[in-house]
């Protein structure tokens, strides 16, 4: 029963029958030393004039930080032993597939997790750090027209990617995890983007000689036509375990999510891993999956799959797998009309994706249709062949509506679809600009 209601919520302690105890929920500790985070960068650049009103650029750019914010969860007692692949384990996990993890002796003596259900400490840490090179070709401004081409080509390391305000969420997705958690250790980052193209032409066409008969004003109508281009790189992502009620968690520390996909040499080796016939639809069809065929649908994904063919035999690698490459033309058109005096209109239309307006199978930008915070649940976890930590093998099911949501593509779809977002087709619009 509920206590008597009292203006100061630090007087409640207990139920009215003196039963319970007050929760303290989620804790989050910031050291008294603590430091904000601190960039240091340094970049070089050299500019050439070369013929033909040209300028070529290359630029340099290295950065550090200093004093960057680590995350890392005191409500762990810490590492307990290893599993399959050298997987670092902060609790146990049960043969039904059920972790439990391990807490610390003052956590569980203060009420355990029912009172602090989380405990999150955040330090310092100065081990992330990018470079980036750039080569650029500029056509200056000069008889009616220019462009510019330019290319990019650089790496980002961080040992945990921050997406989130909160501490526990930064802590839980920051970094997809097999390791100590303990230990600041650097891997790709989620901001890495290895390689991008741009480049632009803007040609400018001069209507008044052809209509002067319509007065001095006319000389100055001007149309402006701008083709613009980016290719770049997708964005790492992650293949992990899902699971409900306790499973997927595999690394027994209490939250499932992050745990890194094992991804074996031979998926009949029972060894290894080991599927469980699940119920599953095929072409709109009900059916029962056997585990035989979930094992050749996996198989024939790694195989096609570079991040995961490379990584047989071991824990995937965080951040190791890409979306795929994108590419992206825009177009513009600007009228410019003159006014009285110094005032001008200039009429603009733009085409964003115009390669697409051209083609609908160009444009597109491919994702994971179901991945959350970068994370994509390729194997459901269901269970451990037992409860031995160091021979212990997952039981899983092959999670290929994660690829496929709409299930047109039967058990072995493409790992990336189209996005269903407005960026991936073309659109338009138009704007004006009044100049005085």
């Amino acid at each position: 029963p509920a206590p008597v209601f009292n203006a100061d919520p630090t007087a409640y302690e207990t139920c009215a029958d003196g039963k319970g105890s007050k929760p303290i929920g989620d804790v989050s500790f910031l050291n008294k030393d603590i430091k904000f985070p601190q960039p240091m960068r340094a970049n070089l650049a050299y500019d050439r004039v070369l013929p033909f009103n040209l300028i070529a650029t290359v630029e340099g750019l290295y950065s550090k930080t200093r004093n960057q914010l680590f995350f890392v969860n005191r409500n762990l007692a810490g590492p307990v032993g290893t599993s399959q692949g050298g997987r670092v384990l902060y609790g146990t996990i049960a043969a039904t597939g059920i972790s439990s993890a391990t807490r610390p002796a003052a956590v569980i003596a203060a009420g355990g997790t029912g009172r602090f259900t989380t405990a999150i400490d955040v330090e310092n840490q100065n081990k992330d750090y990018a470079y980036n090179l750039t080569g650029q070709l500029r056509k200056r401004y000069a008889n009616n027209w220019e462009a510019y081409i330019g290319y990019s080509y650089g790496h980002a390391y961080d040992a945990q990617s921050f997406t989130s305000s909160t501490h526990i969420s930064n802590w839980q997705f920051g970094r997809t995890l097999f390791g100590k958690q303990e230990d600041v250790y650097t891997t790709v980052s989620l901001f890495d983007q290895p390689h991008k193209f741009s480049g632009f032409y803007t040609r400018t066409v001069g209507w008044g000689p052809v209509v002067r008969s319509l007065g001095s004003w006319a000389s100055g109508l001007a149309t402006d036509f701008t083709l613009s281009y980016t290719g770049q790189s997708g964005a790492p992502h992650d293949y992990i375990y899902g699971g409900s009620g306790g499973r997927g968690d595999l690394n027994a520390d209490g939250v499932q999510g992050n745990d890194l996909i094992f991804i074996p040499t031979d998926v009949n080796d029972i060894n290894q891993i080991r599927f469980q016939n699940t119920s599953g639809t095929i072409n709109g069809v009900s059916t029962t999956l056997t585990a035989a065929q979930q094992a050749a649908a996996f198989d024939a994904l790694i195989t096609s799959t570079k991040c995961l063919n490379e990584h047989r035999g071991e824990i995937l690698v965080r951040n190791s797998c890409r979306l795929p490459f994108s590419h992206n033309f825009d177009f513009s058109l600007r009228q410019v009309v003159p006014l009285v005096s110094e005032q001008r209109l200039a009429i603009q239309f733009d085409i964003f994706d115009v390669g697409n307006m051209l083609n609908k199978k160009w444009g597109h930008q491919q994702v994971s249709p179901l991945s959350s915070n970068n994370n994509i649940p390729l194997l459901t976890h269901v269970s451990s062949s037992s409860a031995d930590a160091a021979t212990a093998v997952p039981v899983v099911t092959f999670n290929y509506t994660t690829l496929d949501p709409a299930n047109t593509q039967g058990l072995q779809p493409q790992p990336y679809q189209v996005g269903a977002f407005t960026s991936n087709y073309w659109r338009w619009q138009i704007s004006a600009r009044y100049s005085f």
